[in-house]
């Protein structure tokens, strides 16, 4: 797990994001993450093919940057202004978003063996991804979906295994400076990348 002591590194290795975690981070309605060789069909890993996630009219669509697949709209929701996308180890579809000035992430609950739409009260600029989607990481239970976003100022994360139900603080040294994550994902050294844009930035 990058964050197994739900810590950041206090080491700054300033490696550059992993492919595809440094497409569009500039763009607020389109992401980019590996996952299956079809949404829901995680058997032959995460991945495998590299994905696009978007927003066109109302629906969050996903689909294949290679094309092999038509466009699948995940789900319809008005008033989008920030989206994040990834898949889960089984390969099923998650999406993190903004609507309406609040945070929500879209994704599977095993727990009621259906897709749920829940609001994280008070956050912003969510972002969202599985954390090493390398099947070999997958075959042993060593990675997970990662949920990282600003509440009061702070920066939080929360992880699939526990439901996204319990959060933790990984600093509060963004405190009046931190505007949005502009992107998050493995970078070039194995760790979890968390790139913050300033205000003076925005």
């Amino acid at each position: 797990m990058p964050l197994p002591t739900d810590a950041l590194s206090i080491l700054n290795v300033g490696k550059q994001l992993r492919y595809p975690n440094n497409l569009a981070t500039d763009l607020l309605l389109k992401d980019y993450s590996f996952g299956p060789i079809a949404i829901g069909d995680g058997v032959a890993g995460v991945d495998v093919k590299v994905w696009e996630f978007s927003y066109i009219g109302n629906d969050v669509v996903c689909k294949p940057i290679d094309e092999s697949l038509p466009s699948t709209v995940l789900f319809t929701k008005p008033g989008i202004t920030e989206l994040s996308g990834t898949f889960s180890q089984g390969g099923r579809a998650a999406v993190a978003y903004m609507a309406g000035g609040s945070a929500w992430i879209w994704w599977y609950h095993s727990t009621f063996s259906a897709y749920d739409h829940y609001e994280l009260i008070g956050c912003s600029s969510p972002k969202l991804r599985l954390d090493e989607p390398h099947l070999i990481a997958t075959s042993i239970d060593k990675n997970d979906m990662i949920l990282v976003y600003i509440k009061s100022n702070n920066l939080y994360y929360r992880q699939q295994r526990s439901k996204f139900e319990t959060e933790i603080l990984l600093t509060d040294a963004v405190v009046g400076v931190g505007y949005r994550i502009s992107a998050m994902g493995m970078d070039n050294s194995n760790r979890l990348h968390i790139e913050i844009q300033l205000k003076a930035d925005s």
